[in-house]
C-alpha cells in the first residue's frame, strides 16, 4: 500500500471514529433529555378541583387491607378510576386496557412515594400514592381522562421534531467535517509526497547513470535533511564511479605497459640465445657476454613478475605477514650490509644515521625488506646523475619510530605527490619516457606498511623523501 493511501485511510478511520463517538454521546444526551423532559412535562399542568381534593383525601386516608373495596369506591366518587397493587402485583382495578398502557408507560418514569404525587400525560391525570403495612407496600393509582386537563409546557409531539432535526444537523456536520478533513489531508499528503516523489525520480536518474542533477527541495526540515543526505550520497557514488573508471583505465594501461616490459626483455633474450645458437657469438668471450645479457633481462622479468604476484597477494589479503619485535636500527644496518655489493655496482651511496639507543618495533622482515628495496629502486630509476646519494635517518619517538629515506634527485612535482601511492600510478604519462615504471612498487609498499600498523608518505625535502612511521614497542619484547 502506498503512503498516500495509508495516510488517507488512517486519517479517515480516526475521523470516523471520533464522529461516531460524538454521535453516540449525542444519542445518549437525547435520551437523558427526553426522560428529563417527560418528568418535567408531567408536572406542569392545570388540575381540576376534584383531582386536588382526591390528593388531599389520599394523603389523609388511613389505609386498611380490609377496606380495599371501600377505597376503590371512594376514588370513583371523585371521578377517577383506581388501580391498587401490593408490591407492584395487581390486587384490584377498574382500569381499561388503554388506561393500563398509559399507567405502565408513566410507571417507568416515576417513583411512587408515600406523599401523593400527581402526574399528567396528555389528557390523563394520574395520582400515585403508596401505603406501608405489616404485610407489604400497597401502591394506589387514581387515573382520570379529561379534555379540560392541559399541559402548560409544549407537548411531546413538538419535542419529537427535535430528533430528526438534530439528526439532520449531525449528518450535515459530519459531511462538512469530513470534507474539511479530506481537504487538509490532501494538502498534508502533497507536502509529504512531494519530496518522496523527487527522491524516487532522483533514484531513477542515478540508476540510469545520471549523477549530475541534484534533488532540489525546500520545506519540512526532516525532508530537507533527507534530500541533502541523498545528494551527498549521489556525489559519493559519482566520485566512486569516476575512481572506478580511472582505476580501469590505469589497469588497462598498466597491463599494456607490463606486456611491453615483458615482451622487450623476452625478445632480447631470444635474440641473444639465437646468436649463441647460430654461431654469431663465435668466441667464448662473446658467448659469455650474450649469456650475461640474457640473464640480466631474465632477472628484470623476474622482478616484474614478483611485483605482480605481490600485488595480487596484497589485493586478496593473502600477503604473508609475521611481525616480530625487532631492533629496527640493527635490522636496517644488516640489510645495507647484505646489499653493499649490489649498491656499489649501481653507484648508490647510502648514508645511515642511526641513534645510539635501541629502537624496537614489530615488523615482518621479508616484507619490510621488500618495501625498502622498492623505495631505493625508485631513487635509482629516477636518478638525475650517475651516482646516487641516499640518506637514511632513523628517528625514535616515545610511541613511534620514524624512518626518512631521502635521495639527492630532483624530487617529484607537488601535484603528483598525493597520487604516488595509488594503484597503477606512473609519474610518466607516456611509454616513450626514458624511465620504465609499473605503478605498483609504492602502492605495495603502502599496503605492507599499513598492515604493520604504520603509515607512509612522500614529500620533497632536498630531493625525494619517503617517510615511514611504525609503532614503537618496549625492549622487553625484542626477539632478535
Amino acid at each position: 500500500m502506498t503512503i498516500r493511501k495509508r495516510l488517507s485511510r488512517t486519517n479517515t478511520r480516526i475521523l470516523l471514529f471520533a464522529l461516531l463517538s460524538l454521535l453516540v454521546i449525542g444519542v445518549f444526551i437525547i435520551e437523558i433529555f427526553e426522560k428529563t423532559y417527560l418528568e418535567q412535562a408531567i408536572n406542569y399542568v392545570k388540575l381540576q378541583d376534584h383531582s386536588v381534593e382526591l390528593v388531599d383525601f389520599l394523603d389523609e386516608y388511613q389505609f386498611s387491607e380490609d377496606e380495599i373495596g371501600t377505597l376503590g369506591k371512594k376514588i370513583r366518587s371523585y371521578g377517577h378510576n383506581f388501580y391498587i397493587a401490593k408490591d407492584r402485583q395487581r390486587v384490584s382495578t377498574d382500569f381499561s386496557t388503554k388506561q393500563l398502557r398509559e399507567m405502565q408507560y408513566l410507571d417507568s418514569y416515576v417513583t411512587i412515594n408515600e406523599p401523593a404525587d400527581v402526574f399528567v400525560w396528555r389528557t390523563a391525570t394520574m395520582i400515585f400514592k403508596s401505603y406501608e403495612t405489616e404485610t407489604g407496600t400497597y401502591q394506589v393509582v387514581a387515573l382520570r381522562n379529561d379534555e379540560n386537563t392541559r399541559q402548560i409546557n409544549p407537548n411531546r409531539e413538538t419535542y419529537r421534531w427535535l430528533i430528526p432535526i438534530f439528526t439532520a444537523i449531525g449528518v450535515l456536520a459530519i459531511v462538512i467535517i469530513v470534507g474539511i478533513s479530506r481537504y487538509f489531508s490532501r494538502k498534508l499528503e502533497n507536502r509529504i509526497m512531494e519530496p518522496i516523489e523527487k527522491l524516487i525520480d532522483a533514484a531513477n536518474r542515478v540508476e540510469d547513470g545520471n549523477f549530475e542533477e541534484h534533488v532540489e527541495y525546500e520545506g519540512e526540515e526532516e525532508f530537507e535533511k533527507l534530500c541533502h543526505s541523498f545528494n551527498t550520497m549521489q556525489d559519493s557514488l559519482a566520485a566512486g564511479v569516476d575512481r572506478a573508471e580511472e582505476y580501469d583505465k590505469a589497469k588497462t594501461e598498466m597491463i599494456a605497459g607490463m606486456s611491453h616490459d615483458l615482451r622487450t626483455p623476452l625478445t632480447s633474450i631470444k635474440g641473444y640465445i639465437k646468436g649463441v645458437k647460430d654461431g654469431v657469438a663465435n668466441t667464448p668471450q662473446k658467448q659469455e657476454q650474450y649469456l650475461d645479457i640474457a640473464y640480466q633481462k631474465a632477472c628484470a622479468m623476474d622482478v616484474l613478475l614478483r611485483k605482480l604476484s605481490d600485488f595480487s597477494k596484497v589485493e586478496t589479503g593473502n600477503m604473508p605477514m609475521e611481525p616480530v619485535a625487532t631492533d629496527f636500527g640493527a635490522f636496517l644496518q644488516e640489510m645495507l650490509d647484505d646489499n653493499e655489493q649490489y649498491l656499489r655496482e649501481k653507484d648508490v651511496n647510502v648514508i645511515f644515521f642511526v641513534p645510539e639507543e635501541k629502537v624496537i618495533t614489530c615488523i615482518d622482515h621479508e616484507q619490510t625488506k621488500r618495501v625498502l628495496r622498492n623505495i631505493m629502486e625508485n631513487s635509482m630509476k629516477y636518478r638525475c646523475r650517475e651516482q646516487v646519494l641516499i640518506r637514511m635517518n632513523l628517528i625514535p619517538n616515545k610511541e613511534s619510530v620514524i624512518l626518512k629515506i631521502t635521495d639527492d634527485g630532483e624530487g617529484v612535482p607537488e601535484e603528483k605527490l598525493p597520487h604516488l601511492f595509488e594503484q597503477f600510478y606512473r609519474g610518466d604519462e607516456t611509454r616513450n619516457s626514458r624511465i620504465d615504471g609499473d605503478g605498483l612498487g609504492l602502492y605495495i609498499a603502502k599496503r605492507i606498511i599499513e598492515q604493520q600498523g604504520g603509515s607512509i608518505s612522500a614529500s620533497n625535502h632536498g630531493g625525494f623523501c619517503i617517510t615511514i612511521i611504525l609503532p614503537r614497542v618496549g625492549e622487553e619484547q625484542e626477539q632478535i
